[in-house]
């Protein structure tokens, strides 16, 4: 545990649940849930639902599933922005008392019109310097107003981040942004801090996509008079052209991860290192080790790449890690119809999976490779031709009538019994074992390549062995 003598650290996590968590909103959770646990700290999960127009009450759902899948937990309450509207309503109106922020009577047509004019979201700050009596002659007549926070004209604002230290902001860069709108929801803006004051939030992590806001939120930190916390914007992760990460390179939703049967592990592992690092050469990380060793210096300027390579190796290792029970739990949990339908019993079909176990880089590969099993009858077209670049079709019948003899007569059909005769077989006939294996191969898999054959002809049984080996002979004879 960090023997740093911080107060008790207290994080978030704040979606806006608009559609199914992304990585990127992963890793920002992750960071944010690290950094409390490194410090025996507390980690808040807030759900940012104001936005009413993009609002997917089964995002929040998908949100929350996401987390718990991945092992993130947090105190017991979520917080939901949309049941708390009178609180931000209450302090927008302090920052309007106290001159931080303004009322704004325009309407949509005429800011539509100033954006048409000007092409530009900008807003002019027609209002910014309205009378008492202007005010008050609006208000009586009911007409729709929204807050707006009032932003410095000339000089720069200066803010602090975790990560990029001092940046300075050109006043000239900011406009009047809508911190309260007229059905009486907060923005972002506003909210987020009114939040992070409220529960007593230390440390804020979150994309670097929203630094150019920084300065906005600083001012209404100082407008209410506030310490702030220390801020926090991580690296973008990009694709490998540098490029935004999008559906059109990758899958960017957490829960696609989760179909596609990469672990929580491989992924939590492989987010950790996009944007940190412990040292120069540690790369794997458990989600318990990451809660001791975490720390904010080893956050990174730079944007880290995605790759859906180091991603696999990653999720790859932590498959190989599972033992034989685990691995076969897992494999039953996400294809339980495949264990009711499948000619074989279970037990040799757990062990035919637990063959492919080290070849994995996600659970869902399992089904591509042992695609085999399930069929009843295999078609050779496509592997004939790759089969007779081995062996002329003489030598591939040959083979396979000895295969045939030797399979059709075992007695017990077991693994060491199936070698010990193909041994045998290979030292009367003087061939070598590739000259066997490979042909059963063929005719058990229909492939060229798979785990060992002997181990795999033991569990698929001695009758669909045989019939494979028939029905090869037969089409090599068509």
């Amino acid at each position: 545990m960090s023997t740093n003598p911080l107060a008790c650290v207290k994080t978030r996590f704040a979606p806006s649940p608009t559609g199914r968590l992304h990585l990127g909103g992963l890793r920002t959770a992750l960071f944010a849930y690290l950094l409390a646990k490194n410090h025996n700290g507390k980690f808040y999960l807030r759900i940012e639902d104001t936005d009413r127009e993009r609002f997917d009450h089964t995002a929040t759902t998908d949100i929350i599933e996401s987390l718990k899948w991945a092992g993130l937990s947090w105190e017991p309450e979520v917080l939901y922005q949309s049941q708390r509207l009178s609180i931000y309503q209450d302090y927008a109106h302090q920052l309007v008392a106290s001159n931080h922020a303004y009322r704004c009577f325009c309407s949509k047509e005429r800011l539509a019109t100033l954006r048409h004019n000007h092409n530009s979201t900008g807003y002019d700050r027609a209002c910014r310097e309205l009378s008492d009596q202007t005010i008050n002659q609006s208000l009586a007549t009911n007409t729709p107003y929204v807050i707006r926070l009032k932003t410095p004209i000339h000089d720069s604002i200066d803010v602090v981040d975790g990560i990029l230290s001092r940046i300075s902001f050109p006043a000239k860069q900011l406009t009047d942004p809508i911190i309260l709108k007229s059905d009486g929801y907060p923005t972002y803006h506003l909210a987020h801090v009114i939040d992070d004051k409220l529960t007593g939030i230390t440390h804020v992590l979150r994309g670097q996509e929203w630094l150019s806001t920084y300065p906005l939120h600083q001012l209404i930190w100082q407008g209410l008079k506030w310490t702030m916390p220390t801020y926090y914007h991580l690296p973008l992760i990009t694709a490998k052209d540098g490029g935004k990460l999008s559906k059109r390179n990758h899958s960017v939703s957490v829960a696609e991860y989760r179909a596609k049967g990469y672990l929580p592990a491989g992924l939590i592992n492989f987010l950790v290192l996009l944007g940190w690092s412990y040292d120069d050469s540690t790369t794997l990380f458990s989600l318990n080790e990451l809660e001791q060793c975490f720390s904010p210096s080893g956050l990174t300027k730079s944007h880290a790449i995605f790759s859906l390579d180091k991603l696999n190796y990653l999720n790859n290792h932590y498959i190989q890690q599972l033992s034989a029970p685990e691995f076969t739990q897992l494999i039953r949990a996400i294809n339980p119809q495949l264990y009711r339908t499948s000619q074989l019993n279970p037990h040799h079909l757990d062990k035919i999976h637990l063959l492919y176990q080290s070849r994995l880089h996600t659970i869902s590969e399992l089904q591509t490779y042992t695609q085999f099993i399930h069929q009843k009858d295999l078609d050779y077209t496509a592997i004939i031709p790759a089969a007779q670049s081995r062996f002329s079709t003489t030598e591939l019948k040959s083979r396979l009538k000895l295969l045939h003899t030797l399979c059709s007569h075992l007695d017990p059909w077991q693994a060491a019994t199936i070698k010990t005769q193909i041994k045998a077989t290979i030292k009367s006939e003087s061939l070598k074992m590739f000259d066997l294996l490979m042909p059963l191969r063929i005719a058990v898999t229909g492939r060229l390549e798979s785990p060992s054959i002997i181990d795999l002809c033991a569990h698929m049984g001695q009758a669909i062995t045989v019939n494979r080996i028939e029905a090869l002979l037969t089409q090599l004879k068509e």
